[in-house]
């Protein structure tokens, strides 16, 4: 690394831990895709969820997959206003995973995932905020 490029990552911060948990939520966006594509009523009985019929959940899986491929340049080039945005999401997420739940419209399995999010979200913000991007 030369001198410059070395000097300008000190004066930035550490992007290491936000590049890692952004990868890391990436790989578990493609993971539950994939699942959700291939094999959705044994991804979603582990949680409590009925069996679907519908094919839809696969074209929902499809996009899941599709969005976690989005964060492996993220995690490279890491733009602020997205990871910023990542992060509200995630939280956000695990608000409407709440009200979801406390309006008995899906069992509380749902949880898991917004707790996983809101989790992931808060590496997430120890990262950025470490990195002073």
């Amino acid at each position: 690394m030369s001198t410059t490029a070395h000097t300008a990552q000190t004066a930035q911060g550490d992007p290491k831990p936000l590049r890692l948990s952004l990868r890391v939520w990436g790989c578990y966006m493609m993971t539950v895709g994939a699942l959700l594509f291939l094999v959705p009523n044994q991804l979603i009985g582990l949680f409590g969820f009925p069996d679907i019929e519908d094919n839809w959940i696969r074209v929902f899986g499809a996009l899941i997959l599709n969005l976690g491929l989005v964060y492996f340049p993220m995690a490279r080039d890491l733009p602020a206003a997205f990871v910023r945005w990542c992060i509200y999401s995630r939280y956000l997420f695990f608000c409407f995973a709440t009200v979801i739940v406390i309006a008995d419209w899906l069992p509380a399995g749902l949880l898991v995932f917004g707790a996983w999010d809101a989790l992931n979200a808060t590496w997430a913000w120890y990262g950025y905020r470490k990195a002073s991007l």
